[in-house]
């Protein structure tokens, strides 16, 4: 069985989470859904996304950081996903809405940044 906690605003909550995931070492995957890099038109796409991208990545590197600290998780995890890479974003393409070369530079310069810092 695999564990995942789909979000579109990785926020405070995320610190909840993470609480109660190193307290009961549950083995939960998360999936961001993200959709634009820019939040102005994040916003437009996901209404109730009211945490800025660069918020929502910092919590998720918060996690990823949290989950590997914890061995007796990181062990569990593995057996349910044969990984230990514990976030996944997902990015949706909408022709003519955020699948510009603007967009998609953007999102490859943040992915970096977040990649880097893991």
């Amino acid at each position: 069985m695999k564990i995942y906690v789909s979000t579109i605003m990785p926020n405070n909550n995320m610190i909840s989470l993470m609480n109660m995931v190193n307290k009961y070492e549950i083995p939960f995957k998360v999936h961001f859904s993200l959709h634009s890099p820019f939040d102005n038109l994040r916003k437009d796409l996901i209404p109730s996304g009211n945490t800025t991208v660069e918020k929502a990545l910092k919590y998720l590197k918060e996690y990823r950081i949290m989950f590997r600290n914890n061995k007796n998780i990181v062990n569990k995890y593995i057996k349910l996903h044969k990984t230990d890479d514990t976030t996944e974003i997902h990015y949706t393409l909408i022709k003519d809405v955020n699948d510009s070369s603007k967009e998609l530079k953007e999102l490859c310069e943040l992915l970096n940044i977040y990649i880097k810092y893991q």
